[in-house]
C-alpha cells in the first residue's frame, strides 16, 4: 500500500500532488533499481511478471499505467541487483550466469530500444551489487575478485567507449561495495 493505493513491490509517486500515480506494474517479487529513459521506465530485481507479463528479473514498462513492452525482453536466468544506462544501453548487475541463452557472468549490456543483448561481456567471477556512470565511467561494484580477466577485488573501473577495463586498482579489503553514487 502507498497511502490507501494498492501497490504491489513498485510505486511511482505524482510530485505535484503527492499521491501515487497512474504507474503501476505489480511485479511478482522484490524491486532492486528502477530507471527511465524516454518513453520506457526499467526495471530490475527478482521477479519474473511484471506489467501484466511474463518478464524475468528486467523488464521495460510504459511510463503511464507500467504495463510491460513485450518487445522488450532480455531473459535472465537469476535476479538482479542494479541497473545504469548510457545513452544506448542498459547495463545490469546481479546473480546470474545467462541472459538470452548466452553465457553473461553477473554483467552485461542490452540496448535501451530493442533489448537485444550488448557485446560487453567482462565476466564477474562473483555477483555485482551496484553499477553506476559518470560521462564516459562505469563504475562497477560487489563481490567479485576478478572481473575482464584481471584482479579487481569488490571496484572496478571500465571505458564505456571501449569497454576496457581501466587502469584503477584500489581494491577493498572487505566486500561487497555495495553502493555507489
Amino acid at each position: 500500500m502507498v497511502g490507501t493505493s494498492n501497490r504491489l513491490n513498485a510505486a511511482c509517486i505524482d510530485l505535484t500532488t503527492q499521491q501515487p500515480a497512474m504507474w503501476v506494474p505489480q511485479p511478482n517479487g522484490t524491486v532492486n533499481c528502477i530507471t527511465g529513459f524516454s518513453d520506457k521506465i526499467y526495471v530490475a530485481g527478482y521477479f519474473t511478471t511484471i506489467g501484466g507479463a511474463p518478464q524475468q528479473y528486467l523488464a521495460a514498462t510504459d511510463t503511464m499505467m507500467g504495463f510491460a513492452v513485450s518487445t522488450w525482453n532480455p531473459v535472465f536466468n537469476d535476479g538482479l541487483y542494479s541497473i545504469t544506462k548510457t545513452n544506448s544501453e542498459i547495463i545490469s548487475g546481479g546473480w546470474f550466469t545467462s541472459v538470452d541463452s548466452q553465457n553473461r557472468n553477473n554483467i552485461c549490456s542490452a540496448s535501451l530500444t530493442s533489448g537485444n543483448l550488448g557485446s560487453f561481456n567482462p565476466n564477474a567471477d562473483d555477483y555485482i551489487k551496484c553499477v553506476y556512470v559518470s560521462g564516459n565511467d562505469l563504475f562497477v561494484g560487489g563481490q567479485f575478485y576478478n572481473i575482464a580477466g584481471q584482479y579487481r577485488k569488490c571496484f572496478a573501473n571500465f571505458d564505456l567507449s571501449t569497454g576496457q577495463l581501466k587502469n584503477f586498482t584500489t581494491s577493498f579489503n572487505t566486500g561487497p561495495l555495495a553502493f555507489l553514487t
